[in-house]
């Protein structure tokens, strides 16, 4: 990543903290200071009100023009994105208005190109939505664990994750943060602040040696309603540079502020100004625009900054809009009209349900706090192994405590010790579908016999056809869809698909006769497909051998260190593979009584070892190894085929190469659950994946993983190179709200569900532009928001608090 690249990200991640206000509130209203630097800070002052006063809510994501009509049926050519309505098993209008399913709602909001500058607006109002500041109201001040991976920048990063093969690609990653909110009567305005502390930047954004301290105050004078969708607030933010001992920098390194306001007239205004000064360069966005209070009208001007290959530029627009249109124009005069009632509609995030209506929760992990001297450092330890601070520096045998909620000091100190292993080993549970099953599913090929390039590939009903390549900047790239052809001695179609939990296979049938072997590689709706689910190995497993077996991809202990540390495939006096034997002993794969770990990166390859199937020497699994044409020879490769369950080990030097987790002074270790793999059958008529089977991840509220993704042009929503300027990676499509899902629990027992869109969005289809000149619209320049009206928050000291967090990732304890 270049550092200007660093620096944007860092811009958009810190100022998120600062736009918490927005999804809070505050009053309206600016002016002011022109003085930016640190001003003398007052203590906070704990004044408590009733705890039974109302909340003042501001609206949870801001877009310049309101969301129309979402039904379950938009769609657009010619991604035919939407949400089909389907006949379900589980009928949700037999829930509760009390249930889950109904009293939780979906955001729906609409993305726009011009409005790109609230981005990082809506990555804060996400945020704050963690922390449940309007349910955690007069009480003290609380810690608050926002999982930051909720509210990542939407369609803007690549699909990369789904090829990494590791375990733990859709982890969770923690903020601690300090909330503040109060409101001391009925007429009085609601009150949040924030103390967000950021890690070290490596890219030169702003901060010190311990990262930045940001502090927000946010004022709410009306709470969101149909007249006013974002309420009236103001919101000030100030971060602070943080030096290696925790102090902090005399002045600030970004500012901003952002409020609304309604004007005599009736028009409602949003003003947002963030400002920092970064290696010479001056980085501002500025926000203006104004709206009618019924939406039907408005406009305004948004200018923000970016990054190409000439380095630094800005990026300006003005627009406007009424009931039906939307018009822009760049700074380069280009303007474009888009149609407010054409819409394609997708989602990002989801729930799941049971067949009440409840919601289905995992049991993945709890905060736990680090002490190292008069410093601590709040994490979490879950599935997925331990978050923590860089600086913490937790190691194996480090003591640790489990912080729960309702308790202080050291009555919530109930100690945990790491127990860190550099590697772990995954159970790989062999399950099947049929060709017709995944029906249009998308499958990573490579052409190992052929052209040694990396193909999409998609069964059609009669046959595979490629339909992408991988280019050499790992982007998709469309082609005239060509069938796969297979080398003569290929004996299976081998894959990978996030969608089916990773690696999978086709195996084609085999005869032999006079000595000659024919392969038969012709596939039908009912060839068998064979692909394998995966769980981490954890201390209390029982089940697990001790003594493994491996043919494929088997490690050598005596080369660990180098850039090849497998053993070299080598062949007995029948030309068939040589296992080598592993033993399975206090977490760790050991050949010959030495651990296979590697714990650093080395050579090109910084992703850790995987080694090929291991399985315990048994004469059922022997027998499931023979080889067709000669039942006293073993073909270990068959593992992947026939095996019921095999195991695999990963070590490296990342953390999710590793297994970690806490045992406690009885030796007892935590444990966690699993991300559910949920089996859900898309249905969507005339869509390219009607009638497929996905097997999608669920790691709990609002994380749903395993959807494809496409890119589009971010003007047209036409799906267009991944690389190309305007790209921008959207799901390929969205799940209906109570779509049916089922899935295997704790207890082995398939269990029946339904799913719902929790966050959805809009993007408006591109008309020409003389409708939106016909229709009498304007484009105007507003005036833009300046430093001039910056005011310090004046937030004090950040409130001591020892208890547990109270909420995390938008969940209260």
């Amino acid at each position: 990543m270049t550092s200007y690249n660093r620096i944007y990200h860092f811009l958009l991640i810190g100022i998120s903290v600062l736009f918490l206000t927005a999804g809070c509130g505050s009053s309206g209203g600016g002016g002011g200071s022109s003085s930016s630097t640190n001003s003398v800070d007052t203590d906070v002052e704990i004044v408590q009100g009733s705890t039974s006063l109302a909340a003042l809510d501001l609206a949870e994501k801001i877009s310049v023009v309101d969301a129309k009509s979402s039904t379950d049926s938009s769609s657009v050519a010619p991604l035919h994105i939407g949400f089909d309505n389907i006949r379900a098993a589980i009928s949700t209008s037999g829930f509760s208005v009390d249930s889950d399913y109904n009293q939780d709602t979906t955001q729906i909001y609409v993305h726009e190109k011009s409005a790109e500058a609230m981005n990082s607006v809506n990555e804060i109002l996400c945020s704050i939505k963690q922390t449940k500041y309007d349910g955690m109201i007069n009480q003290d001040p609380y810690k608050a664990q926002i999982d930051i991976t909720q509210c990542e920048q939407k369609g803007e990063s690549s699909d990369a994750s789904s090829q990494d093969q590791s375990s733990g690609s859709n982890r969770a990653e923690y903020e601690m943060w300090t909330v503040y909110s109060t409101r001391a009567d009925v007429n009085s305005p609601h009150i949040v602040q924030a103390w967000v502390h950021q890690e070290p930047d490596d890219g030169g954004g702003p901060g010190g040696d311990g990262g930045m301290l940001i502090k927000a105050r946010m004022i709410i004078e009306q709470a969101a309603d149909d007249d006013n969708p974002y309420g009236l607030f103001r919101l000030d933010f100030a971060g602070y540079g943080v030096d290696a001992s925790g102090n902090l920098d005399a002045t600030s390194s970004m500012n901003g502020y952002m409020y609304t306001e309604i004007s005599s007239s009736g028009q409602v205004y949003l003003k947002f100004y963030n400002g920092m000064e970064m290696m010479g360069e001056t980085l501002e966005q500025k926000v203006s625009f104004s709206r009618n209070t019924d939406g039907s009208s408005g406009g305004g001007t948004t200018t923000s900054f970016d990054f190409d290959q000439n380095g630094l530029t800005t990026a300006n627009f003005n627009f406007a809009f009424s009931d039906d249109y939307f018009y822009r124009e760049d700074k380069g005069g280009n303007k474009s009209c888009l149609d407010r009632n054409n819409f394609s509609e997708i989602a990002w995030r989801y729930g799941l349900y049971d067949s009440t209506g409840a919601r289905v929760n995992r049991d993945s992990g709890f905060p736990i706090k680090a002490e190292s001297g008069s410093d601590e450092y709040f994490g979490y330890i879950g599935y997925w192994g331990l978050w923590m601070p860089e600086d913490a520096n937790i190691g194996n045998g480090d003591t640790v405590y489990r912080m729960e909620f309702g308790k202080k000091g050291d009555e919530a100190k109930q100690e945990y010790t790491v127990y860190k292993v550099g590697g772990k080993l995954i159970r790989n549970t062999r399950k099947t579908l049929s060709l017709e099953d995944i029906k249009g599913l998308p499958l990573n090929y490579y052409n190992w016999s052929g052209d040694q390039k990396e193909y999409r590939v998609v069964w059609t009903g009669t046959a595979l056809n490629k339909t992408h390549v991988r280019d050499a900047n790992w982007n998709w790239q469309k082609i005239a869809e060509a069938e796969v052809t297979f080398d003569q001695w290929d004996w299976s179609f081998n894959f990978y698909s996030e969608s089916l939990g990773g690696d999978g296979q086709v195996i084609f049938s085999a005869s032999e006769s006079g000595g000659n072997v024919t392969i038969d590689q012709a596939l039908t709706n009912t060839s068998t497909v064979i692909f394998h689910m995966r769980d981490v190995v954890f201390p209390s497993d029982s089940d697990v051998p001790a003594n493994l077996i491996c043919y494929d991809n088997c490690p050598d202990s005596t080369a660990l260190t180098s850039s090849d540390p497998y053993h070299t495939r080598a062949v007995d006096g029948d030309n068939m593979p040589v296992s080598h034997t592993y033993t399975f002993s206090d977490m760790v794969l050991k050949e010959g009584g030495t651990s296979i770990l590697r714990p650093t990166a080395i050579g090109e390859n910084d992703h850790g070892l995987w080694t090929g199937p291991l399985f315990e020497n048994t004469g059922a699994n022997m027998t499931a190894l023979q080889c067709d044409w000669d039942a006293g020879l073993t073909c270990g490769w068959k593992a992947w085929q026939v095996l019921d369950v095999f195991y695999t080990w990963e070590t490296g030097a990342n953390d999710w190469n590793q297994f970690t987790t806490l045992k406690d002074g009885s030796n007892n270790y935590a444990e966690f659950e699993a991300p559910l793999f949920i089996q859900y059958t898309h249905s969507q008529s005339g869509h390219d994946y009607d009638g497929s089977v996905f097997y999608l991840e669920y790691g709990g509220f609002g994380n749903l993983h395993g959807i494809p993704s496409t890119c589009v042009d971010d003007e047209t929503g036409v799906e267009i190179s991944c690389d190309s300027e305007n790209a921008r990676w959207l799901p390929e499509f969205g799940i209906a709200n109570g779509a049916n899902a089922s899935w295997t629990n704790d207890q082995s027992v398939t269990v029946e569900g339904v799913i719902k869109a929790l966050e959805k969005e809009q993007s408006m289809v591109k008309v020409d532009n003389s409708v939106c000149a016909a229709a009498g619209m304007n484009l105007s320049t507003h005036t833009l928001p300046t430093s001039s009206d910056l005011l310090n928050p004046n937030l004090g000291d950040e409130p001591q608090v020892d208890a547990a967090p109270s909420v995390i990732g938008g969940v209260i304890q």
